[in-house]
């Protein structure tokens, strides 16, 4: 699946609902869309910049570990914008969240949020899934 932040001239013109139909089925990719074309982040000139969405795969320590409550747990520290439960293999299920978060500028840019996460009882690893400009 082809990022949808691709194309950037056709940027303004993509809405949730044109990413589910142009087959990125991604329920965080379209999420990251709505935040990113919701009147309260597009000023004058269209595009309010200075912020970063994070996609994060959060993989438990067991099949056992309570996802909704490791959610809550991050929550507490960092604004979960929206995240999603997604089964894996032998009862095991991983957590994908989604975090928007200033852009510092340079590198180095979600390793605060990574390790905020890995703080987090349950929690055996974290992997960046996608870093969008928006």
């Amino acid at each position: 699946m082809e990022p949808y932040f691709s194309d950037r001239k056709n940027l303004y013109n993509l809405t949730a609902q044109n990413v589910v139909k142009r087959k990125y089925v991604d329920v965080i990719s379209a999420r990251l869309c709505q935040f990113h074309m919701s009147a309260k982040n597009v000023n004058s000139r269209g595009l309010k910049m200075g912020q970063v969405g994070v996609s994060l795969k959060i993989m438990p320590t067991s099949p056992e570990v309570d996802l909704e409550a490791v959610k809550a747990k991050i929550s507490e520290s960092l604004k979960i914008t929206d995240s999603k439960i997604e089964p894996l293999a032998f009862g095991l299920k991983s957590l994908t969240i989604l975090i928007i978060t200033p852009d510092k500028g340079g590198s180095g840019g979600t390793e605060e949020i990574e390790k905020t996460v890995r703080a987090v009882e349950g929690v055996e690893s974290v992997e960046v899934d996608s870093v969008s400009v928006i």
